[in-house]
């Protein structure tokens, strides 16, 4: 699976292989779970951010893009304000 950025805005990556990030998401975070849907995933981004250097909105893109192709799961019901706050993101490396 690959993504491609819409346009150079974000730096030279070309194509961006979203298992490899997954990979090195999941290296990174260790055993670590971002807890809280929007707090966990915001956390996310900004680890995508750091590690590439995108921009917020092409890292907010790249998460949504592994949290639908099985990547990253939310262990809780976001639409449930106690699970929204309290569930956890996993990295699936695959």
């Amino acid at each position: 699976m690959v993504w491609t950025p819409r346009n150079d805005r974000t730096g030279d990556h070309g194509q961006l292989d979203l298992v490899m990030l997954a990979r090195a998401l999941h290296s990174r975070l260790g055993t670590l779970s971002p807890s809280g849907y929007l707090e966990g995933k915001t956390a996310l981004r900004d680890f995508v951010v750091e590690m590439l250097g995108d921009s917020l909105l092409d890292a907010e893109e790249l998460i949504d893009l592994l949290e639908v192709y099985g990547f990253l799961e939310f262990d809780a019901d976001p639409a449930d304000p106690e699970g929204a706050e309290e569930g956890h993101w996993y990295v699936n490396p695959l």
